[in-house]
C-alpha cells in the first residue's frame, strides 16, 4: 500500500479514521454502561454521541472524495443523450438468481404468518399434574 501524498486523500483517511473511532468509542462506552448491574441503558446516553457522529462523518468522507474526483477532473463533460437498450437475457437471468431465493424466502414467511394468524389456538389451564384439560364436545 502506497502512501497518501495528497492533502485530499489524507482529508478522507483522516475522517475514515474518525468514523471508525467514533464506532469503537460508542460501542465500548455501551458496553461499559450495559455491563454495571446499577446502571440503566437509556438512549440519549454519551454511546449516542459517538455513534450519530459516526453516523455524520462516514458520508461527509464521501462528499469530501466526491469533491475532490470532481476538481481534479476540471470542468464538467457535456452531457450527451443515451439511447435506451433494451436489457440483455443474461443480465435478466443473473438478476433473477439473486431475486428468485429471495421471493421464496418472503412467500415462506408470509405463510408462515398467514397461518399461525388464522389458526386457532386453544390453551387449556394446567392441571397439578402437568396435564391439559380436554374440552367438551357440544
Amino acid at each position: 500500500m502506497r502512501p497518501h501524498h495528497y492533502l485530499a486523500d489524507r482529508l478522507v483517511l483522516g475522517i475514515l479514521i474518525a468514523t471508525f473511532a467514533c464506532l469503537v468509542v460508542g460501542d465500548s462506552l455501551a458496553v461499559a454502561l450495559v455491563l454495571h448491574p446499577q446502571h440503566l441503558f437509556r438512549r440519549g446516553a454519551l454511546p449516542d454521541l459517538f455513534w450519530m457522529a459516526a453516523s455524520l462523518l462516514l458520508p461527509l468522507a464521501a462528499l469530501v472524495q466526491l469533491r475532490r474526483v470532481q476538481r481534479a477532473a476540471g470542468a464538467p463533460a457535456p452531457v450527451t443523450a443515451v439511447l435506451r437498450v433494451g436489457y440483455r437475457r443474461e443480465d435478466v437471468l443473473a438478476s433473477l438468481r439473486i431475486i428468485l431465493p429471495v421471493a421464496a424466502a418472503v412467500l415462506a414467511s408470509v405463510a408462515i404468518l398467514l397461518q399461525a394468524a388464522l389458526t386457532e389456538t386453544r390453551i387449556g389451564v394446567l392441571q397439578p399434574q402437568g396435564r391439559v384439560p380436554e374440552r367438551r364436545q357440544p
